[in-house]
């Protein structure tokens, strides 16, 4: 699935009634189907699009605060370990100017 670069519930539903969408309309228009109907079955899909959008943007944002809180966590592990080790380097380095003594 591609990443989402945006909020797609901040997107507006364009207005399939206007002239721009004309070409598309036609597509969609049919003797049982008028020109308003099409327009709104325009709408229809991007609604229906635009819902599946806005879930995939809430799964990505959550696993992206996921993926944060676990490099925070490791980050942490890590200058844990790191702070260890250099106690017990220092530890060993006095045990070893006492020896000298």
């Amino acid at each position: 699935m591609n990443r989402l670069h945006s909020d797609p519930s901040l997107l507006p539903c364009p207005d399939f009634e206007a002239d721009a969408y004309s070409v598309s309309r036609l597509t969609l228009v049919s003797p049982t189907t008028t020109d308003a109907q099409a327009a709104d079955l325009l709408c229809a899909v991007w609604v229906t699009t635009s819902e599946a959008l806005r879930a995939q943007w809430t799964q990505q944002v959550a696993d992206d605060q996921r993926l944060h809180l676990e490099h925070q966590h490791l980050a942490e592990e890590e200058n844990v370990r790191l702070s260890e080790t250099i106690c017990i380097n220092e530890e060993a380095a006095k045990n070893d100017e006492k020896k000298k003594n």
